[in-house]
């Protein structure tokens, strides 16, 4: 089994902490959901990963910190949550935190200058 990263939940958290409307944030999160989504049945990976993107687009509203760390909390704490159901191996989720943490600050960089709703000004 290869390490890669969750681009669609880095995807989404710099989309979610870059645009404070939530109707703009339940489409990211669902269009993220949609792209993960193989079977006709949501699975227990669907649920917990909407139950942690929605929370997250709440701790972005109400932790006034800086938003990179907070970003950089959230994107830690998001994949280790999503990999704690499926038992994976210590190595693979330290792997996996790296390369999600290391993609997540330059998207949301991008997403932040480019998007045009920057949410701090």
């Amino acid at each position: 089994m290869g390490v890669k990263p969750d681009l669609v939940m880095v995807l989404v958290l710099a989309m979610v902490i870059s645009d404070r409307d939530w109707v703009d944030r339940l489409a990211f999160i669902l269009i993220g959901e949609f792209m993960l989504q193989f079977g006709p049945n949501p699975d227990i990976y669907s649920l917990i990963f909407l139950g942690l993107m929605v929370v997250s687009a709440v701790v972005f509203d109400y932790v006034n910190f800086q938003q990179y760390l907070v970003l950089g909390a959230v994107t830690l704490v998001t994949t280790v949550l999503m990999n704690v159901y499926g038992h994976v191996q210590l190595s693979v989720v330290l792997t996996e935190i790296a390369y999600n943490l290391v993609l997540v600050v330059p998207i949301y960089t991008i997403l932040s200058s480019s998007y045009g709703k920057k949410v701090y000004k």
